[in-house]
């Protein structure tokens, strides 16, 4: 590919992170969501789990760990090896999982077949809204956003501002953007080998996390306090752009 040249002509390329608005990716004042949060009063944000699972037809519990995924459903999305862990835990364990966006052909009968085997645990919304998406940023416990390639990765940051923790694959954008928890001032799990398996093995992470209230709290405001705005990723273009 290009990588050789790129490497020639490192000294020509500048990288700037992306960011969102803060100003309409804020759960203080979005309207969208059932129940206005921020990091002082996380009790509200309860509400917001409630409404969503009462929403989509899931169980309304909220001692139930809540995964989603927002956007195309396709392998290169995550779905590749999401696909072949998912109905286990749904089995094996309580989980409840929710997903909304466009579904690519091979994981079109996949996506459905849950729906049917496992109401009230499982909720595929076919297309995008993004009025529920919102609200499930603003309801959902973990985010799945394991591209195995990436860009930019928005996802995440809008997840950080909701109080949903995302679960990442180390690559593009998100190496810029997310570090795993375990590490200070983390703001996600980062998967760094993109396998089934090890998959298994963060989702088992955030099990275990999810039944330790204190530490979940700390999570939701290491991500909420995240400054990635597109403000100041804006200026850093037009900084640029006069050094020219």
């Amino acid at each position: 590919g290009l990588q050789n040249v790129l490497e020639q002509c490192k000294h020509k390329l500048s990288g700037i992170t992306n960011g969102i608005d803060y100003e309409f990716y804020n759960p203080a004042t979005d309207p969208t969501i059932y129940q206005k949060f921020d990091e002082t009063c996380l009790e509200n944000r309860t509400q917001n789990k409630l409404k969503v699972q009462e929403e989509l037809g899931l169980e309304v519990n909220p001692d139930v760990p809540l995964y989603c995924f927002i956007g195309f459903m396709a392998g290169h999305k995550g779905w590749d090896i999401l696909a072949q862990v998912l109905e286990g835990y749904i089995l094996n364990t309580n989980i409840q999982f929710a997903a909304i966006g466009r579904v690519s052909g091979e994981y079109d009968e996949f996506a459905r077949l849950l729906n049917e085997r496992y109401p009230g645990r499982v909720k595929f919304s076919f297309g995008y809204d993004g009025h529920l998406a919102k609200k499930l940023y603003a309801a959902s416990d973990f985010l799945f956003n394991i591209s195995s390639i990436e860009p930019c990765g928005l996802c995440p940051l809008i997840a950080n501002k909701y109080g949903s923790l995302p679960i990442v694959y180390y690559t593009g954008g998100i190496k810029d953007n997310v570090s795993d928890f375990k590490y200070t001032n983390g703001n996600g799990y980062v998967l760094k080998n993109y396998d089934a398996s090890s998959l298994r093995e963060i989702i088992d992470r955030t099990l275990h996390d999810f039944e330790n209230k204190e530490k979940m709290k700390n999570y939701i405001v290491s991500g909420m306090h995240q400054k990635f705005d597109v403000a100041e990723c804006a200026q850093k273009y037009l900084d640029l752009y006069e050094e020219m």
